[in-house]
């Protein structure tokens, strides 16, 4: 044993060499404090689980992974869709607005497959967009147009310039004419162009501070929101048709086959008056 004589007594010296400190045994040496932090581990998996009902259908692989999704059926709905793991948002907004959603949340939360697990996922799916179509209105909507009227849009405008004798009959129809070569009918694309970002970011923000199906159904029910989309979608409706009566009476213009409406022909008739008063 290695040591050293002092005052008669022998004094042992201890060898560390070898010996490894641990980091917070270290960081105590040179006085630095350090904080552990608890360890989280996910448990966002789906169970394997096959539902087959009526009017839906949800099925896993063994790995969890969603393999399908069904809604409808051709013999008692008369219409039917299917789905993977890419439509989970579409699905949950179609379940949302159908007659067995409150099914739907009993089945998958017996099973296990709650809507923590699918959270992780749903926010994953966000920024796909594909799901805007069923929140924004769907085929109601969308494919057949049974909310808005672009044609009776057109008309009011029309309306409004013979009130005020802007155009004339003869002039009004080479207008309506023209607008036929030209598409002014607010579709999907155009809304999601417009307002899908924003859109997205509320989906998202209900996404996460949802805890159950029940919840995440009822903020997406949620009358401001729903009535937001309404009034977005009226407003984008609108403009397309003003820009697309604007951008047929130009052509028209430049080819001579209308004449400049009375607000052009009152500022010309100021302009030449002043242009007088000046010569």
């Amino acid at each position: 044993m290695k040591g050293f004589m002092k005052d008669d007594q022998f004094h042992p010296i201890h060898d560390t060499k070898g010996v490894r400190k641990s980091r917070d045994q270290s960081a105590k040496t040179v006085g630095v404090k350090i904080e552990r932090k608890a360890r989280t581990v996910s448990s966002y998996k789906l169970p394997v689980v096959d539902f087959s009902r009526t009017y839906w259908g949800f099925g896993t692989d063994d790995d969890g992974k969603i393999m399908k999704l069904r809604l409808g059926n051709w013999v008692d709905a008369g219409w039917h869709w299917d789905g993977d793991e890419d439509d989970i948002l579409g699905y949950l907004i179609r379940i949302n607005h159908s007659k067995v959603r409150d099914e739907f949340i009993e089945s998958m939360e017996e099973a296990g497959a709650d809507y923590m697990k699918l959270k992780p996922l749903l926010i994953k799916k966000v920024e796909d967009g594909s799901w805007l179509y069923e929140m924004t209105g769907d085929n109601n909507r969308w494919h057949f147009h049974g909310d808005i009227d672009e044609g009776a849009m057109v008309n009011e405008e029309f309306d409004y310039f013979k009130e005020e004798s802007i155009y004339s009959d003869e002039e009004l129809e080479k207008i309506s004419d023209e607008m036929w070569n030209q598409s002014y009918t607010y579709e999907f694309e155009d809304f999601q162009e417009d307002y899908g970002d924003e859109i997205k970011k509320e989906m998202k923000e209900m996404i996460k501070t949802s805890d159950s199906y029940k919840e995440f159904f009822e903020k997406m029910n949620d009358e401001n929101f729903q009535y937001n989309i309404t009034e977005n979608y009226v407003q984008g409706a609108q403009d397309k048709v003003r820009t697309a009566i604007h951008e047929a009476v130009e052509k028209l213009k430049k080819s001579g086959e209308i004449h400049t409406d009375r607000k052009e022909k009152t500022e010309n008739e100021i302009a030449k008056g002043s242009q007088k008063r000046l010569s």
